[in-house]
């Protein structure tokens, strides 16, 4: 396991944070990514032509004009479609996607998913390449699940079975222009965690993210070509007794004049609603107890978003 690697005939990129090979990396390899540094890079993990045409889509997505992004906005409590923020200098766009508004048959009464599931069936390409990076993205993380279970000598399919495909979402994110000098510590995304158990972030060219290693340094995390950046999220935190702590990260704002839009896609492995989130018994250390009370995934995800709301409505 190398930290500075030439991917693929490219100029060596060099970074503090692992680079694991998806079709040989070990469950100790990955402990050891996550213990040493929180987080790793996971190469030839998907098909290059569907990260190549998500990117592709994304861009004309975000090209529509605003009157007709916005009738795909998130409401009545829908997380999915379109949402656009500049709360606390974070300046982005977003369309968020899952299982239920990719199927051929919708199976819900949510009217933003309908519509959401409309645009995608009137766009079959922008579907069908979106589809096709989230089944690549689910499958992907299954293999990293299996690992990490090997890791903590629990049953392989013990994550997997409680990781159904419908629970995943994928997201697009569009990074606005900027066009003055930004302010000193202004981010494009500030510094946050993910709230599932696994997410798989790919970068366009023009960078910006940073993460908070287990020492608490921040560093770069540059972009490498075809290849996902994979941190730890909230709820593995919690069922691993913090043995895995969810990976802080942010995007800075380059220090330019003029900054170009930046492009983003992520894919967010969680467990299905009613599985329950309690302490594994081979994270506990003798005379250690659990630090977080059992607690059913809807119930974790609703309590991270009153606290969300209360935010963003200070």
């Amino acid at each position: 396991m190398n930290s500075i690697q030439e991917l693929e005939q490219q100029p060596a990129i060099s970074t503090q944070i692992p680079i694991l090979d998806f079709h040989q990396f070990t469950a100790d390899q990955l402990l050891q990514a996550i213990q040493e540094v929180g987080c790793f890079y996971l190469k030839n993990c998907v098909p290059q032509n569907a990260i190549d045409q998500a990117f592709k889509n994304a861009n004309g997505f975000f090209a529509l004009p605003e009157a007709e992004k916005r009738q795909l906005a998130w409401k009545d409590g829908a997380a999915l479609g379109y949402f656009y923020t500049k709360y606390n200098g974070d300046f982005r766009e977003a369309f968020v996607f899952g299982e239920a508004v990719l199927t051929e048959q919708i199976d819900t009464d949510s009217s933003v998913a309908q519509q959401v599931h409309q645009h995608l069936a009137d766009h079959p390409v922008f579907r069908d390449a979106v589809q096709q990076l989230f089944t690549a993205c689910h499958d992907a993380g299954n293999r990293i699940l299996k690992a990490i279970a090997i890791a903590l000598n629990l049953p392989e399919s013990y994550f997997c079975d409680r990781h159904p495909q419908q629970a995943d979402y994928g997201l697009l994110h569009r990074y606005y222009e900027v066009f003055e000098p930004p302010q000193p510590g202004e981010a494009r995304f500030e510094e946050h965690t993910d709230w599932g158990s696994l997410s798989l972030l790919f970068q366009d060219d023009n960078g910006g993210l940073e993460v908070c290693t287990n020492t608490g340094e921040w560093i770069a995390a540059p972009p490498l070509p075809n290849t996902p950046i994979v941190f730890i999220a909230d709820v593995m935190q919690r069922w691993t007794n913090d043995k895995l702590p969810a990976t802080k990260h942010r995007v800075l704002m380059p220090d330019n004049t003029c900054i170009p839009e930046r492009y983003s896609l992520a894919f967010f492995l969680s467990p299905g609603d009613d599985t329950e989130i309690a302490c594994i018994e081979t994270c506990l250390d003798a005379g250690e107890s659990p630090k977080y009370p059992p607690i059913l995934t809807k119930e974790f995800y609703k309590q991270k978003t009153e606290d969300l709301a209360k935010r963003f409505n200070k």
